[in-house]
């Protein structure tokens, strides 16, 4: 019996992070005492996978040596040129295996009830969230993706989460870079489903701002005691100790700083790592 797989797809250039972006690659930067990557291959643990693959290209020395000093259980595929969202897949078809996949955004966490049993679901599926106005929307017919559009200001809507698992079986291999949406998920040639949405949570740290804004969430949802799965998994793979909150202040004596993982701090107004600092936009701030 084929062991259960995993993908996160982590070979971005960093650019959405600023100019810490560019000598931290963003699965290395801290939520709290661990870093995404960690957490990631935690939570992928916990959905039952058995074999964790990680795509890399940008800074991926650095992530060979934080691998290798955390004795981490990931297979590094390295990529000496980006082969964008789409060709990690037909990479893996072509060198692993070609069983089905769960494929993970390096820089997202999502939780649903539907994720939970991701090995059952029949054929290619993306598992999808609620949002407003910030990515593209899905339109689904008794199950099945049938086109995506744009985001739609002022009101709920179902989108893509990142997560996905991918029936590698019925993908036509193709060499080099290409979008997943081109090349892996074709709705118009073949079914593709779609699961979860209404219980889903979705904590996105994909770019400067939304990770500021994500750890500002974070602190909040445990000020105010708020049951989120996500908030239940940094607590009991002891990523965060709540005992050192206080208010949006985290192991820090000044008010709204938080001491991190991996050398950084947070504050209301910049991020620092190793003496590197950058000063916060008013719209990313906490």
């Amino acid at each position: 019996m084929a062991s259960r797989k995993g993908l996160i797809l982590a070979a971005g250039q960093g650019k959405r992070m600023g100019e810490i972006g560019t000598v931290v690659p963003k699965v290395l930067w801290p939520i709290f005492d661990k870093t995404i990557l960690e957490l990631q291959i935690l939570y992928l643990r916990e959905l039952g996978v058995e074999e964790i693959f990680m795509n890399t290209h940008h800074l991926s020395k650095t992530i060979e040596a934080f691998v290798e000093k955390k004795k981490l259980n990931v297979n590094l595929m390295h990529e000496k040129v980006c082969l964008g969202t789409g060709g990690p897949l037909h990479r893996f078809k072509k060198e692993v295996a070609e069983d089905r996949i769960l494929v993970f955004n390096g820089d997202q966490f999502y939780f649903d009830p539907a994720l939970e049993s991701w090995y059952e679901v029949y054929g290619t599926t993306l598992f999808g969230m609620m949002t407003q106005g910030t990515y593209n929307k899905f339109f689904v017919e008794d199950g099945r993706l049938t086109s995506i559009g744009p985001a739609c200001h002022g009101k709920s809507y179902l989108s893509f989460s990142g997560v996905s698992v991918v029936d590698l079986k019925k993908i036509d291999y193709k060499e080099g870079a290409s979008e997943y949406f081109d090349t892996v998920v074709n709705w118009e040639k073949e079914e593709i489903f779609v699961e979860g949405g209404e219980k889903s949570i979705y904590y996105d740290f994909g770019s400067r701002d939304r990770y500021v804004t994500s750890m500002g969430r974070i602190l909040n949802g445990f000020n105010m005691g708020l049951q989120d799965p996500f908030l239940a998994f940094l607590r009991r793979n002891e990523a965060i100790d709540p005992s050192e909150i206080r208010g949006f202040s985290y192991r820090a004596n000044g008010e709204g700083q938080m001491m991190l993982a991996n050398g950084f701090s947070l504050s209301k107004k910049e991020i620092t790592f190793m003496g590197l600092t950058e000063a916060l936009k008013t719209g990313e701030r906490l």
